[in-house]
């Protein structure tokens, strides 16, 4: 789990946000709910409780630090963290590395991918159902009548 204060220095009010835990044993729920876990963030003074800081440029980032007491333990259940954000700053932006938008479909290049597959299929069916269909009702007429004709002694006959 890692989010980013994007332009640190110009930061002006509080941060707040949750993530929700598997076990939350925070006291301090009540921001977010019981589901959920608190993170204490000082952006003044650079630190969030729990978390681990790296500085790029103008970017803090903070790491999940599995091994501290703060921090709890993310529930992915379903795949996903979940966060709340219940105070933004001004002057910065806040980002959670890797997180997508959950209004957004996800899946529509997999999709068109798949409606393509499955109109070319459907394609591949229908050419395979009209050569059986020539091959049983179609053909067998024509040999029928070019068998008869041979036959009957009128065309290529050896008399």
């Amino acid at each position: 789990m890692v989010f980013e204060v994007v332009n640190y220095q110009n930061c002006q009010g509080l941060i707040g946000l949750c993530y929700k835990a598997v076990e939350n044993k925070d006291r301090e729920a009540f921001f977010c709910g019981p589901d959920y876990c608190y993170i204490t963030i000082n952006h003044k003074r650079k630190i969030a409780a729990g978390f681990t800081e790296e500085y790029f440029g103008s970017i803090l980032r903070f790491t999940r630090d599995y091994q501290s007491s703060f921090s709890c333990e993310p529930n992915v259940e379903d795949g996903y963290h979940h966060w709340i954000f219940f105070h933004l700053p001004n002057g910065c932006e806040i980002k959670v590395v890797g997180a997508i938008d959950p209004d957004k479909d996800e899946y529509a290049k997999l999709k068109l991918a798949i409606y393509v597959l499955c109109g070319i299929a459907a394609v591949v069916i229908l050419i395979a159902i009209g050569s059986v269909a020539y091959c049983l009702f179609i053909r067998p007429k024509y040999f029928a009548s070019t068998s008869r004709t041979l036959g009957s002694g009128q065309i290529g006959s050896a008399q």
